[in-house]
């Protein structure tokens, strides 16, 4: 492992506001690099060459490619078949129990996990020292990269715990949208599957907070209400002095994102606005759903309980 370094991790459920918050903190100091969902970096961005955040492709974009050869030297080059599949062996949900007990670091799968962290120390070095920047915004919000990041000796690991209405969430995943960066529309979940994952991420992302050197919860909501108010504790958490919009508008410039939704690709001004579409959009019968399904973690976050809205 190298020298220490900060990552800031965003973990939440998709469609969350995950990559618009990584934008905004990105584009709030000098010190934070944007980064994306960085966890898919080597899918995504090596072996699928998808759109990098600046418009380039991911192999064309200068930044990346000069990160890469800081990360990888000539006599060292990626074999992307092997670290792919060493990433599905040691980073999935279903081994946090894992990942979080270092005494089960051991074995062929602890040599595996070492092998991964130990790439991955190294990408976050080559960032850093070709951003110039001091925090790496790493917004992958699955809930098993937080944990193979806080079992990093090297990292220090600050989360922001990102947490949306589940109704929201539902009517998001419900909607059509298409990805740019893929050139194909996005998935699209059942409210089943969405009331039943929300539950499980948002409560494995809660399990981080006593392994992160610092731990936050975010609405979303408060975001974009009110991202001055709403990211002061994340600041103070990280100790970076920050320029945030205290009138809801933000200015976009190019991001070197590696992944995420597509207003990673937005650029100029922007005002923020509240997603709340559901309220009016949603079904009775689906709002009934959802919050059904979601009926205790909705009180634990602070949310207004209604059947109906």
């Amino acid at each position: 492992m190298s020298a220490r370094k900060k990552i800031l991790f965003v973990g939440g459920y998709g469609r969350s506001g995950s990559t618009l918050l990584d934008r905004i903190l990105g584009h709030s100091s000098p010190s934070l690099f944007s980064g994306g969902e960085i966890r898919h970096i080597f899918a995504e961005g090596y072996a699928e060459n998808r759109l990098c955040g600046c418009g380039a492709r991911f192999l064309d974009c200068p930044f990346w490619a000069s990160v890469s050869q800081r990360v990888f030297s000539e006599g060292d080059p990626i074999d992307l078949a092997e670290v792919l599949a060493r990433k599905q062996r040691v980073d999935r949900w279903w081994l946090i129990p894992r990942l979080a007990a270092r005494p089960l670091h051991s074995g062929r799968w602890g040599r595996d996990l070492a092998i991964h962290q130990d790439l991955l120390s190294r990408l976050y070095d080559g960032i850093l020292a070709e951003s110039g920047c001091e925090v790496i915004v790493d917004s992958t919000k699955d809930p098993s990269h937080g944990y193979v990041l806080a079992a990093m000796d090297d990292v220090d690991l600050y989360v922001i715990h990102l947490v949306r209405d589940s109704r929201a969430v539902a009517h998001s995943w419900q909607r059509r949208k298409f990805n740019p960066g893929s050139g194909a529309n996005m998935n699209r979940y059942s409210l089943l599957k969405t009331g039943a994952e929300w539950d499980m991420i948002n409560a494995l992302i809660s399990g981080l907070r006593p392994l992160a050197a610092g731990y936050t919860v975010l609405h979303y909501e408060d975001l974009i209400s009110d991202p001055s108010t709403a990211l002061t504790g994340v600041f103070d958490m990280i100790g970076v002095a920050p320029s945030l919009p205290t009138d809801g508008r933000v200015t976009f410039t190019d991001d070197h994102t590696v992944a995420g939704n597509p207003i990673r690709f937005v650029r100029g001004e922007t005002q923020l606005r509240l997603d709340d579409e559901w309220r009016n959009t949603m079904a009775t019968p689906g709002k009934i759903t959802m919050t059904g399904l979601t009926l205790p973690a909705l009180a634990t976050y602070g949310f207004k309980v209604s059947w109906k809205s």
